[in-house]
């Protein structure tokens, strides 16, 4: 029997979820600084780098009925595409029909995310959706994601699915601008939250970003001048008394929390 993936202490994962589940590899997004895209090679569940965008969908791993005691991030190595859907919805109710709380991760796509409260209504109470918006800026999220939505349409799904009645929180990690535009993303973004914005830095840039490519090395300097400690501590400073905040552990470092 399929079972759940249980978080590393410590590890980006169990910030949000003690279990994990995935049904593939690969993610048409395309991020500059993907970490999922580097454990798949480390792993060895990709050659190289290059295919990593080419979604692989495993229909064994539909199946599974194990029951935990806490929350499941699903998905974690992909995304939640119009490939994959079908196959995604089919294994989140076998999850949710085992009394499992999920987490649904996402930089989304509208129709899938429309599909996905459409269907599942009655498991609001089991269900908080995190959706990945690093930023407002059109061009700056072409730059670093260029096969993910658009921030919009990102904006739009996470209104859609509060709007149905569904437990919604943001990432805005990595963030992608300075802390002025992430002030900006909470105001704009708050309103349609019913938990939490959860604010990190891009973590090893050098490690994970192509720095061969020129614009990737200028883009990347701009991150660094971003997200400078003393920048950081000014977000720190505005955002910390105001409700709906969290901090991942790459900023906890920085502000000493």
């Amino acid at each position: 029997m399929n079972k759940f993936n249980e978080a590393k202490p410590g590890s980006r994962v169990g910030e949000w979820a003690p279990y994990s589940y995935n049904i593939g590899t690969g993610c048409l997004n395309g991020c500059k600084y993907c970490y999922a895209r580097d454990i798949a090679v480390k792993t060895e569940m990709i050659a190289d780098k290059s295919k990593w965008t080419e979604e692989q969908v495993n229909p064994a791993k539909v199946k599974i009925e194990e029951t935990v005691d806490d929350m499941v991030m699903f998905p974690t190595m992909h995304d939640i595409t119009d490939n994959n859907l079908t196959t995604y919805m089919a294994t989140l109710r076998n999850i949710l029909n085992a009394r499992n709380r999920v987490l649904i991760v996402s930089k989304p796509r509208m129709t899938c995310i429309q599909s996905i409260c459409d269907s599942f209504a009655a498991y609001k109470d089991s269900i908080l959706f995190r959706f990945t918006i690093g930023s407002l800026n059109e061009r700056v999220c072409k730059f670093w994601e260029p096969g993910a939505p658009r921030p919009q349409e990102r904006v739009a799904a996470l209104k859609y699915a509060f709007d149905a009645g569904f437990q919604t929180s943001v990432s805005a990690e990595p963030m992608l601008e300075g802390y002025r535009e992430a002030i900006a993303l909470y105001e704009t973004l708050t309103p349609t939250i019913t938990e939490s914005i959860w604010f990190g830095k891009m973590d090893d840039i050098d490690d994970r970003v192509d720095m061969a490519e020129p614009a990737n090395e200028k883009a990347a300097q701009f991150i660094r001048e971003f997200q400078s400690d003393a920048n950081i501590k000014l977000l720190y400073d505005h955002l910390k008394d105001l409700p709906k905040v969290q901090w991942k552990k790459s900023l906890r470092r920085v502000v000493g929390i």
